[in-house]
């Protein structure tokens, strides 16, 4: 589950910094996606999950939707937020290098928007796993979610919590390879933060 689980959530990170970078682009399209993800992210993952049978049926296509529909708001509101607040000083220099807009984009603005965009990529992470067990309980044939929903109905409680300790160390190891993820990437700003004032 962790290797499809990481290659799944890199992908929507992936959307979601991209959507971050055209709202970063055009305010107009900003302002689209903002009302979209509005609406959509308060939303809880069960309650997606009777509308995606209704429209894909059963099987791969319901969790990717799922997921989808949960996890890509994280990354995309932490980039908006990350690339906004990116200093004038910072855009300034650049300029001065010669930089045009996407210049400073690519070389100024997303490598210092990267680790707030990575604090929404862990928290997304943790809702993607979220996502794929409440799917599997309400509408899977198979996967863990469904092992636990069909162990606890029958009162078989030790394997209940054998299967919960399984999705426990899911995420541990989901957010390890995350965070490994994070110092390959940011690793200047780790040291930087963790340097002795």
């Amino acid at each position: 589950m962790t290797g499809s689980l990481l290659i799944s959530t890199s992908l929507i990170a992936l959307l979601g910094v991209a959507l971050a970078i055209l709202s970063d682009l055009s305010p107009v399209l900003s302002r689209g996606i903002r009302y979209v993800s509005d609406v959509l992210q308060p939303i809880p993952p069960a309650a997606f999950v009777p509308m995606a049978v209704f429209m894909l049926g059963l099987g791969t296509k319901l969790y990717a939707f799922v997921i989808i529909l949960v996890t890509v708001w994280p990354p995309y509101l932490n980039g908006v937020a990350a690339l906004a607040g990116v200093g004038q000083v910072q855009l300034n220099t650049g300029r001065m290098f010669g930089l045009t807009d996407w210049g400073l984009l690519w070389r100024v603005k997303l490598p210092a928007a990267l680790p707030e965009i990575f604090t929404g990529i862990r928290y997304a992470a943790t809702l993607s796993l979220i996502a794929v067990i409440v799917s599997e309980m309400l509408a899977g044939r198979d996967g863990i979610g469904f092992m636990i929903f069909k162990k606890a109905f029958a009162m078989r409680t030790p394997e209940v919590f054998g299967l919960m300790f399984l999705v426990a160390i899911n995420g541990v190891l989901l957010n390890g390879l995350v965070n490994l993820l994070r110092r390959g990437l940011t690793g200047w700003h780790i040291r930087m933060m963790e340097r002795p004032e």
